[in-house]
């Protein structure tokens, strides 16, 4: 294993450094998609209501 280690240079191929990237690229975007879904979930509070009172994930009106 040491001689095939030696020979190929695994970490330097193209195709292992696209699919570091692609991982990594992956990631980033996981996180930043569950940012922004999680900002957009919490509301902006007022001096009536607490801040930690939560969300409420239905509609006070019927459509």
């Amino acid at each position: 294993m040491i001689v095939f280690q030696d020979e190929h240079n695994i970490l330097m191929h193209p195709f292992h450094i696209l699919g570091l990237a692609g991982v990594i690229g992956g990631s980033q975007f996981s996180a930043m998609h569950a940012s922004l879904v999680t900002s957009s979930l919490i509301r902006e509070s007022t001096k009536d209501a607490s801040a930690n009172e939560g969300y409420r994930f239905v509609k006070e009106e019927e459509t």
